[in-house]
């Protein structure tokens, strides 16, 4: 039995231990191994532009220190058939004090199909690991934004415990319903407006 989960855990973690990684972002000795379909989407409140990666994994390099980082599942479950399957979760805050010259790696489970893909979204877990040892887990922004009137607020972190404050999140979403909107035609946007009316 044990000999049993030995193997399977050596499956589960193979990907990111043998994976090459794709492309690098940022500076520092301190380096993260990231799924492609976790969109660091901001970095001690800047906004990041993650790699657009189809599958695998790139590296975050970052000085060694504390860091808040914010990651949004994001991925696209279409197929030449399918279309409007991009599977997005809210933003996950990770805080961890990354030592130099060390390598984490943010795991998330094997997601397999769109269902999966869609079950992972609603109750999204994301785990900071370094050879096998959960070191953080992410917090998700609705629950350190609980109180908050805007649902689009993600807690920010500057300073001290004592100086906190809020910074709106614009969703990949919202930025894409806004590029789409600026595109469409006259007609489009009549159509839209039709449909939303019973909406």
């Amino acid at each position: 039995m044990y000999r049993f989960i030995a193997i399977f855990i050596l499956i589960i973690c193979q990907p990111v231990l043998a994976t090459e990684i794709e492309k690098t972002i940022g500076q520092g000795s301190s380096q993260i191994v990231i799924p492609a379909a976790m969109q660091l989407i901001q970095l001690d409140n800047r906004e990041i532009q993650s790699p657009e990666l189809p599958t695998g994994y790139y590296q975050l390099n970052l000085e060694p220190g504390n860091h808040q980082l914010v990651f949004q599942y994001l991925e696209n479950w279409n197929d030449n058939d399918d279309a409007g399957m991009i599977v997005e979760s809210e933003p996950v805050i990770l805080r961890f004090d990354f030592v130099a010259d060390n390598r984490y790696q943010l795991q998330i489970p094997t997601i397999r199909d769109y269902d999966e893909a869609i079950t992972f979204s609603e109750n999204i877990d994301i785990a900071l690991q370094q050879n096998g040892k959960l070191l953080a887990r992410g917090i998700k922004a609705s629950e350190l934004t609980a109180n908050s009137t805007n649902p689009h607020v993600v807690y920010r972190q500057s300073g001290n415990d004592e100086d906190k404050g809020l910074i709106p999140f614009e969703s990949n979403r919202l930025k894409t319903m806004k590029k789409l909107w600026t595109e469409a035609t006259t007609e489009e946007r009549k159509a839209f407006w039709m449909w939303l009316g019973p909406q």
